[in-house]
């Protein structure tokens, strides 16, 4: 995050020696016997304040740190979760498409059925000799047979949609649970992202006015 990279760039030189004749202090030192005429001015009371105020901002960027991992841990899960509902959707949207095609096919086996029923019917009816008698039989064996099976299949079909409605309805069901943490997430980082905001103009004030080389006025 900017504010981070940004707040990097005020790290103490703690380690630094001092040259002679100066004064380092966080982010303020004056050169003594330097030209100081085109330097802005500190007094003592606010250099007193920007030390303070330095402290205060590396707390600010310690805390902005754990809050940033939390904050991008958070966002991960609800794009794990938004990924993971896409997921769901599609696959029962391919569940629902292959149902609709084994219906269309159920219902094709189903008119055939009729055809030979009514066909069958038809050669009842007739007078005909044994052997003809014994093929119309056999055929009638078949049928009801195909019959037996067809609703054995049929009823399968049946429970196989009685399960996706379920799965479709228990879908729906977690739809406003998955809203609502991603609301949630969408306040916490708006929320979060102000408060950055305003830490950016903090550190820009206090960089203006705490930075660079001051001289130092009563």
């Amino acid at each position: 995050m900017a504010i981070l990279a940004a707040l990097a760039n005020t790290s103490l030189a703690a380690d630094d020696t001092p040259q002679p004749s100066t004064i380092r202090l966080p982010g303020i030192y004056h050169v003594w016997g330097k030209d100081t005429a085109d330097m802005p001015a500190i007094t003592f009371d606010a250099l007193e304040q920007c030390m303070s105020a330095d402290a205060t901002i590396r707390q600010q960027f310690d805390r902005f740190q754990l809050e940033t991992k939390k904050m991008n841990d958070e966002v991960l899960n609800a794009e794990n979760l938004v990924q993971a509902n896409q997921y769901a959707r599609q696959a029962l949207e391919k569940e629902g498409s292959g149902l609709q095609a084994d219906i269309v096919a159920m219902n094709a086996r189903n008119d055939a059925l009729a055809q030979r029923k009514q066909a069958l019917a038809a050669q009842t009816r007739q007078r005909v000799d044994a052997a003809t008698a014994k093929k119309i039989n056999q055929q009638v064996d078949q049928f009801n047979q195909d019959t037996l099976q067809f609703n054995a299949d049929s009823s399968a079909l049946s429970e196989k949609a009685q399960q996706l409605k379920a799965k479709q309805q228990q879908f729906n069901d977690s739809l406003p649970s998955l809203k609502s943490q991603l609301d949630q997430v969408n306040s916490s980082t708006s929320e979060f992202n102000e408060r950055k905001k305003n830490f950016n103009n903090t550190l820009a004030a206090y960089k203006d006015k705490c930075t660079g080389e001051h001289k130092l006025e009563k």
